[in-house]
């Protein structure tokens, strides 16, 4: 059962790749064994799910897509830095 599972598994991954050749899309990939590639962005899509998606059922595409605009931009103001007077008076 395992060889099967991996010659499946072989198999439906040289066909993305085949269909990414089509739309002249570039895979990215790390090295073998580096598992700290994604965690940026699996965290990101976790605290989206948990704070946003869970708690709102969209009636259509656009309102996903605007809420989901609306969140990363005010995550991004929330936690960018505000310079406060003081730093002016050096």
């Amino acid at each position: 059962m395992i060889g099967r599972d991996i010659y499946l598994s072989q198999t439906i991954l040289a066909e993305f790749r085949d269909q990414l050749k089509g739309l002249e899309v570039l895979q990215s990939m790390s090295r073998k064994g580096n598992c700290w590639d994604n965690a940026v962005a699996e965290s990101f899509f976790k605290t989206l799910k948990c704070e946003m998606v869970n708690h709102i059922n969209f009636e259509t595409r656009h309102q996903a897509r605007l809420a989901t605009f609306e969140y990363i931009e005010g995550c991004g103001a929330a936690r960018a830095v505000q310079p406060s007077a003081e730093t002016f008076d050096a």
